[in-house]
């Protein structure tokens, strides 16, 4: 199909020959090459139509490659540049063949031609379906270059055309062959194409994404890899279609930093997130330079962009770990303060001299709580010796119903003392496992211990062991505070408490269940945690392998452990059993009448019934926590003289000026050293006596 308007073919041989003369005339008087063989390209214009386009090319010294007469013609530098270094050969086509072989090339179809499969992305975006490629010859018959013509259609050549081109080329060789800038032109032109080829051969080469977009930001280059990572054709990409692979978030974020450097020439430079081609967004840091013209302009772009997903990944996870760690340490030492601080009563009543009695019962508290001091250190020691392989289980045949029942014996006096019932559902039939039985009994209690842990003041909690396809299964169910979805793997984590808020100080280290997790997993099995939310308790089940069933028996009645209420004159509310009552029974050899209640509402409720003088208050409590205690005691009638202490492991001055503002008329520190205490309810006491005097 001819493409060629009728219009435009009626150009006399006079008029031709007259554009050939001026074209002569105006190399004569010192033009440039460029405008020279502009005033030809007009010849195509005028007999072949405005919509064919014209290019020049030239051949290197070497005869092996040519490049673009920058200008000459009327293509786009966006089609020829690229051209730059194209082999001249037997082996190539359109104009490199031309060039090499001295014969014409035409392609009236560019869509079924091999050769131009590569290239016909393209032909697309300029717009050609066909090519001719003329020589251009010496008369020697030696190709120096070539005149190419692309049609916006499929074309067949015609004789007119080669006619016109002969006389393009002929007076294009006469040109060339005079012009004194050709090879000063030809030098520069093959420098040029050489500082290209290198900078290809870096840039597809680079472990990064190279780009180089024009001033408002379209496409100019991009190198290889940024198409197999975003998995864009060069079309898609072309113009600002890349930029389409810019997660929206962060070209909305970056989109008024880039009109800036756009405007100042700053060097451009982030972190954005790119779509892979698979659909996964990843972080890049990218930085960007601009290329000016001699007019000081920005003409182009240079930038590259480096995939740091990975480097970010672990990054956070790092910082994720470190914030871990500071709060671990914070919490550690405030876990210590509980048990020392009993500890440390304990010697005081000691260095008193009581009645044997009470040092019994002194020492036996004293005992329990430095077990727990004791029970903390080695879970710790125990998570890092499994983490680093440093612990072997001692295997043998082993009852897992005998094991529950004795570590259920084990924690009853933890479940007695917080007022928390336990029920033991346990088959009357052995159930065997290869296993550690210390380690397995470990497990068995700190889930016990977990569930007491998060229960309320009228926590229950049940343990049962039952088999199923050669599988020992345990579980541990409370009616507690309940787990989150994104809570029900995060808590096997090391250091991850269910709870951040204050009844923290009930949550331990943290170490427990990453425990259990990883000595059942040592032992071929798997723990999972389920709840229905927060609020609706929660429940863990531990699947073992099993070795088989007897019929021994196994009687074990449910423990049923039911909580004792006290009344008192200076009441001490404190969580903590054991510190509660050891406090009390130093204030009592200090002459005062010393009551305990174990949590907030408890001992909202004695306070209405034995009015004390002063408050002894624990902030860390679960449920209704220190604070929101003295506040409901400062609403009642009765509480607006009372003297309210607060009894906490965290001293620093932000945490005082807190106490101060939430109505605490004082502020001890745990370990509670026992003068100090006497000494600030004296001083407390004495100051609230004398205002009421006064009034």
């Amino acid at each position: 199909m001819n493409s060629i308007p009728h219009d435009f073919c009626h150009i006399t041989a006079q008029q031709r020959t007259l554009l050939q003369n001026e074209a002569f005339q105006a190399a004569i008087n010192g033009e440039s090459l460029v405008n020279v063989l502009n005033i030809l390209a007009q010849l195509v214009k005028l007999e072949l139509g405005s919509d064919v386009r014209t290019a020049f090319y030239l051949a290197y010294p070497d005869g092996k490659r040519l490049h673009a007469i920058e200008g000459a013609g009327d293509m786009a530098p966006s089609y020829t540049a690229p051209l730059n270094g194209f082999p001249v050969s037997d082996d190539s086509f359109c104009s490199g063949y031309a060039i090499a072989t001295g014969r014409t090339v035409h392609t009236p179809d560019v869509f079924k031609d091999p050769h131009w499969q590569p290239y016909l992305p393209m032909a697309i975006a300029h717009g050609f379906c066909a090519a001719s490629s003329y020589p251009i010859l010496t008369r020697q018959g030696k190709a120096i270059g070539s005149l190419a013509l692309y049609f916006p259609h499929f074309h067949q050549a015609t004789a007119q055309e080669e006619s016109l081109a002969k006389a393009i080329t002929q007076a294009a060789v006469i040109i060339l062959s005079q012009d004194t800038q050709t090879l000063e032109h030809t030098r520069a032109q093959e420098a040029l194409s050489k500082s290209e080829a290198e900078f290809r051969t870096i840039t597809e080469a680079a472990p990064a994404l190279v780009w180089v977009c024009s001033a408002s930001g379209e496409n100019i280059y991009f190198n290889q890899r940024w198409y197999d990572y975003t998995g864009q054709t060069y079309e898609q990409a072309s113009g600002h279609g890349w930029m389409l692979t810019m997660h929206p978030d962060d070209a909305a974020r970056i989109l008024p930093y880039w009109q800036r450097c756009q405007q100042t020439g700053e060097s451009y430079e982030g972190e954005v997130r790119y779509e892979r081609y698979d659909g996964v967004y990843r972080w890049h840091i990218f930085r960007a330079l601009p290329r000016r013209n001699s007019a000081g302009q920005i003409e182009a772009w240079y930038g590259l962009s480096i995939d740091t997903d990975d480097a970010k990944q672990a990054q956070e996870g790092l910082l994720k770990a470190d914030r871990r760690k500071d709060e671990f340490l914070a919490m550690l030492a405030h876990e210590l303060r509980n048990p020392m601080s009993t500890i440390r009563s304990g010697l005081h009543i000691l260095d008193l001299t009581i009645t044997e009695d009470m040092n019994r019962s002194t020492l036996e508290m004293m005992r329990r709580q430095t077990e727990h001091l004791v029970r903390m250190v080695d879970d710790l020691l125990d998570v890092s010796r499994i983490d680093r392989g440093k612990i072997d289980l001692k295997t043998g045949r082993v009852n897992l119903v005998e094991i529950v029942g004795q570590a259920a014996e084990s924690v009853h006096s933890v479940y007695q003392q917080q007022g928390k019932r336990l029920h033991i559902d346990l088959p009357q039939a052995a159930i065997y496992l290869e296993g550690d039985a210390t380690r397995l009994t470990q497990v068995v209690t700190n889930l016990l211990t977990n569930g007491a842990r998060y229960t309320g003041e009228r926590g229950q909690v049940w343990v049962s062991v039952r088999y199923h396809n050669n599988e020992a299964i345990l579980q541990v169910r409370d009616n507690g505070i309940g787990l989150a979805t994104d809570q029900l793997s995060a808590i096997f984590e090391l250091f991850v408490q269910v709870d951040n808020s204050l009844a923290r100080s009930k949550g331990g280290l943290g170490l427990g269940l990453t425990l259990v997790k990883r000595l059942v997993e040592m032992h071929g099995g798997r723990v999972e945690a389920q709840s229905e939310g927060i609020g609706k308790g929660s429940s863990f089940t531990v699947h073992l392998p099993m070795l088989g069933v007897t019929g021994m028996q196994l009687v074990k009645p449910a423990l049923q452990i039911a909580e004792s209420a006290i009344a008192k004159r200076i009441l001490v509310i404190d969580d903590n059993a054991d510190a509660g009552l050891m406090m009390a029974m130093l204030l009592n050899i200090k002459g005062y009448e010393a009551h305990t209640r174990t949590s907030g509402r408890a001992g909202i409720e004695a306070a209405q019934e034995v009015q004390p003088a002063a408050i002894l208050l624990d902030i860390g409590m679960p449920g209704l926590d220190g604070y929101a205690t003295c506040g409901l005691i400062r609403q009642q009638a009765w509480g607006q003289a009372v003297v309210v202490i607060a009894v906490t492991g965290y001293g620093q001055d932000g945490d005082r000026q807190r106490t101060k503002e939430a109505g605490f008329d004082g502020h001890l520190v745990k370990p509670v050293d026992l003068e100090s205490m006497t000494s600030l309810l004296t001083g407390l006491l004495d100051k609230r006596y004398k205002s009421l005097e006064q009034h």
